[in-house]
């Protein structure tokens, strides 16, 4: 009765039907006994991360196959994000009224 099947029912349900409820009861605790693993392996490969050992797996290594088609975020280089940051900063300086250095 692990299956999920109510007694009344089991009774009167077909060999095969039997044979389908335990095969999928089977198939759901293998998909349970994946999932938990895979939660294991994120937390531990977490806490390896915080005490300073390597670096967060990327969803595609962590489910192969299922997030393949993603699209890659375009990676700019340090310096070009730091160069836009002072030059938003600037405009914004401006905009609020504040001048240049040169008075």
């Amino acid at each position: 009765m692990e299956a999920g099947v109510d007694p009344i029912r089991f009774w009167k349900m077909t060999v095969g039907e039997i044979l389908n409820a335990v095969q999928g009861y089977h198939e759901r605790a293998k998909w349970q006994a994946v999932q938990t693993y895979t939660i294991g392996s994120l937390v531990s490969a977490s806490i390896g991360v915080a005490f300073g050992g390597g670096s967060f797996p990327k969803i595609q290594q962590v489910f192969p196959g299922m997030f393949d088609n993603l699209p890659q975020p375009e990676q700019k280089p340090q310096w070009q994000i730091m160069k836009e940051q002072v030059l938003a900063h600037g405009e914004d300086y401006k905009k609020r009224g504040g001048g240049t250095w040169e008075q």
